[in-house]
């Protein structure tokens, strides 16, 4: 790997390791979702450690900072040494000779030893910790005909895990990401039963509140609505212009009526 660029060896090491997958739960057909890592029966650890030491004094950059991997079910995941500046092969391999009660190897495996460079937490003992299933979904107050998110989440047993769901309304799905759509309103009973690689189970039940979704106007309803304000309006502005000439006219009578000279009746 020392001929390739970091981010080739890295893409490398996570497709051999995980594929599409993540440490805390690799994708099948990957090295860590192997059988010789997934059962407990099996004492596997698998050690990786960056040595990226290649300055002119032998100095470490920034890649060294973290560099240990430790995986496998008697190992502390997310381990990572309290001392990166005396931890070498030396010392990894004086962890293992100790653990199994082995002598050193090599003269370095005894200066490891000496100088307090050894894992020596990162073997766990007893059994993992229960299984524990949870899950989130977005959005938290959805409407019907709207797609809903849920996220599964595991903690305990033995990674990997699988997941399957029931959403209440008479369907299911499996995964640790479904989508799903509520058609009516209502409450709703979502259980996810989450499933480690050992058969161990664990169950969450959340309940979710289906609303009903806005239906927005449809423009026959503005149009028509649009009418009926118009037709008011109009009504109105001929009404009052209606009585307006009515005045005019009635008074233009009057008028009419009170200059016109009289005629002198005959006695």
């Amino acid at each position: 790997m020392h001929d390739v660029s970091v981010s080739t060896g890295d893409s490398y090491v996570k497709s051999f390791l995980v594929g599409s997958g993540s440490i805390a739960s690799p994708a099948s057909g990957s090295l860590l979702a192997s059988n010789v890592f997934t059962n407990p029966s099996y004492r596997t650890l698998l050690y990786l450690w960056w040595d990226e030491c290649g300055g002119s004094n032998g100095s470490c950059d920034s890649n060294n900072a973290s560099p240990n991997l430790l995986y496998g079910t008697p190992v502390k995941k997310g381990y990572a040494s309290p001392d990166t500046t005396g931890i070498d092969e030396y010392a990894a391999i004086r962890t293992i000779e100790n653990n199994w009660g082995f002598s050193p190897l090599a003269q370095g495996d005894t200066a490891a030893a000496n100088g307090g460079y050894m894992f020596n937490d990162i073997f766990s003992s007893g059994t993992p910790p229960p299984l524990s299933a949870s899950f989130t979904f977005s959005p938290s107050n959805p409407n019907n005909g709207t797609a809903v998110a849920f996220t599964a989440l595991a903690s305990g047993g033995t990674a990997p895990y699988s997941y399957s769901w029931s959403f209440g309304d008479g369907t299911s799905a499996t995964g640790a990401s479904p989508t799903h759509t509520y058609s009516n309103v209502g409450p709703y009973n979502v259980t996810l039963t989450t499933t480690d690689s050992n058969g161990a189970t664990s169950s969450s039940t959340r309940q979710i509140t289906v609303s009903a979704s806005s239906t927005p106007l449809s423009t026959l309803t503005f149009l028509y609505v649009g009418l009926i304000a118009g037709g008011a309006v109009s009504v109105s502005v001929f009404l009052a212009k209606y009585h307006s000439r009515n005045r005019k006219l009635s008074a233009a009578l009057k008028g009419g009526r009170q200059n016109k000279p009289r005629k002198n009746s005959a006695r």
